[in-house]
């Protein structure tokens, strides 16, 4: 196989075990097995394989389940086509944890195996398979248990949900079909699970089984072709054995592939974000300090402004002063000039003495000197007006110069403002955008709110799944941007099992997101986390999905004191 089509095998898995879990449910009913006793289990066949029948035998002793498994009228996997080859039977228990007890190898219509397993309480199911190790089951169930008449044993009904995709398949029913094909069924099985290995570039992790299993196949084939069916049975089985070995050390390598690149695209998301917080602080900062220079500079011109115009006043007022001294010098010289010239007319008129006459005159002289000098007077004070005035208009000039300064300076702040809002509303709608990526959001009165699934935890569980901390990790991240954001964590159960029981589940499932969070580097201080159970429901419990949507944690984001549910 070329290096490129194994990449390409590599890739095409990886995004296999990045997908969601199929959204399937199955009604199942675990069963508390008595020490020492035996219970038979009647085994239902869904649609897929019916008119199939089975049962099973279970008895608990000393730790161990010993389970019998038998089986009527059951095709054989291979019957599905596409890439099923294989029945795997189940022990379910009551928080829907599934152990793999084996394969159950049909190739008759008619047979029958044993199981054990160290559970004490559990379901069983059969389910149709890509190969017998898979660590999950699928959405293709073939069998169900039912639970046992109450006075044999108590049992409690739950809803299996952690269900895989299931396997590409050429039918989706085969019951009543029988195997026609004229290679054995070991044969069969064994190629079709080789060969995916091979497709998914097994060889690269597990170079040894593919080998080995390849070998055995071989020796298959040739003991069968030789007519020693047993010897070609047991070749067969372990081929098989091999490949689905090497399928599972691969899907596990896959998966930490993925789990190691999403952690690692965690981690440049949040270096993002992390720079983008930095960034937008140091704006923020530069903004406010250039906002503070901006004010003192607004201040210190209005201060010159006043002053200004103080002293525009006050020249204003001088140069009035002014004026008015010149009107009285003008009038003084005016007067001054006519008593000259009534003291001439009234010597010329009298025919004074020649002595009177230059007395007159003197006289005359003296008023003409003081006309003189108050007309000298007033042009001195017309100029100092002048100069007031100028003086004056200066000022006036001066302070319009500083008002239209000042009006530009504040024009220019309001527009960095604006850009500064721009900015930090741009920032804050990718980070919104960044907070719809993780989980749902809405809008409420308590604040926004984000939903977390149910899909977070197992089953009755309130450990977080990998993929959980991966999401809540991603929300850590932005919650850092919004540190004077305050976080209520409440989690919420359906209506099925005990008020007990679900007030501490979802109390349980409430402190473990705001422990996980806390360690994520959000305070204490600013987180609060309360457990509903089923008091609060958002959907109808009478169905699988409105229950589903009861199943959740709420993180109600909001500045001060949140509110509780409710409230």
């Amino acid at each position: 196989m070329s290096s490129k089509v194994v990449r390409l095998a590599v890739l095409s898995a990886v995004s296999v075990f990045a997908a969601r879990l199929a959204a399937a449910q199955v009604q199942l009913a675990a069963v508390q097995f008595p020490e020492s006793s035996s219970i038979e289990l009647k085994l239902i066949p869904t649609n897929r394989v019916a008119p199939a029948e089975a049962e099973a035998d279970v008895k608990f002793k000393n730790g161990q389940a010993a389970i019998e498994v038998e089986w009527e009228r059951l095709p054989p996997a291979v019957l599905f086509g596409g890439d099923v080859t294989s029945y795997v039977t189940w022990a379910v228990g009551r928080d829907g944890t599934a152990e793999n007890l084996g394969e159950l190898p049909v190739r008759k219509p008619k047979g029958d195996i044993k199981y054990s397993t160290g559970q004490k309480e559990f379901a069983l199911m059969v389910t149709a398979e890509p190969h017998p190790l898979v660590l999950r089951p699928s959405e293709l169930v073939v069998l169900t248990s039912v639970a046992p008449p109450a006075k044999k044993a108590r049992s409690t009904p739950f809803t299996m949900t952690s269900l895989s995709s299931a396997a590409k398949r050429g039918n989706e029913q085969i019951g009543g079909l029988t195997w026609s094909g004229t290679d054995p069924i070991d044969i069969v099985q064994a190629q079709h699970v080789l060969l995916q290995a091979q497709a998914i570039g097994a060889e690269q992790y597990n170079a040894d089984a593919i080998r080995e299993a390849t070998t055995a196949l071989a020796q298959a084939n040739n003991s069968y072709k030789a007519g020693n069916q047993r010897v070609g049975m047991d070749y067969a089985r372990r081929s098989l054995t091999l490949s689905s070995t090497a399928i599972r050390d691969t899907e596990k390598r896959l998966a930490q592939q993925a789990a190691d690149a999403e952690a690692a695209r965690r981690a440049a998301e949040l270096q993002a974000l992390e720079q983008q917080r930095t960034a937008a602080q140091r704006d923020a900062a530069a903004a406010q300090q250039q906002a503070l220079t901006e004010r003192e500079r607004a201040l210190a011109a209005r201060e010159q402004a006043m002053a200004a115009q103080a002293q525009l006043a006050e020249a204003q007022r001088q140069a009035a002063d002014a004026q008015s001294q010149v009107t009285t010098l003008q009038q003084q010289a005016e007067q001054a000039r006519t008593e000259a010239a009534q003291a001439q007319e009234r010597a010329a008129a009298a025919g004074l003495t020649a002595e009177a006459a230059d007395a007159a005159r003197r006289d005359a002289d003296d008023a003409r000197r003081r006309a003189e000098t108050l007309a000298t007077q007033a042009q001195a004070a017309q100029a100092e007006a002048d100069r007031s005035r100028e003086q004056a208009a200066a000022a006036a000039a001066a302070l319009d110069a500083q008002r239209r300064q000042l009006e530009s300076q504040t024009q220019g702040l309001q527009q960095e403002n604006a850009k500064l809002k721009a900015e930090r509303d741009d920032l804050e709608g990718r980070l919104t955008g960044a907070l719809s990526e993780v989980a749902s959001i809405s809008q409420t009165a308590r604040g926004v709110v984000v939903s977390l699934p149910d899909i977070l935890f197992d089953t009755n569980q309130a450990t977080l799944k990998p993929n959980a901390q991966v999401a809540l990790g991603k929300l850590s991240g932005i919650l850092s941007l919004f540190p004077k954001i305050n976080l209520r964590i409440e989690g919420h159960t359906d209506s099925t099992g005990s008020d007990e029981l679900n007030n501490r589940l979802s109390r349980d499932r409430a402190n473990s997101v705001m422990s996980f969070l806390q360690a994520q580097g959000v305070a204490a201080t600013r987180m609060a986390a309360e457990g509903y159970g089923k008091r609060v429901p958002v959907a109808d419990n009478s169905t699988p999905a409105g229950r589903a949507k009861n199943r959740r944690v709420e993180i109600i984001l909001a500045e001060g004191v949140i509110q509780g549910a409710g409230q």
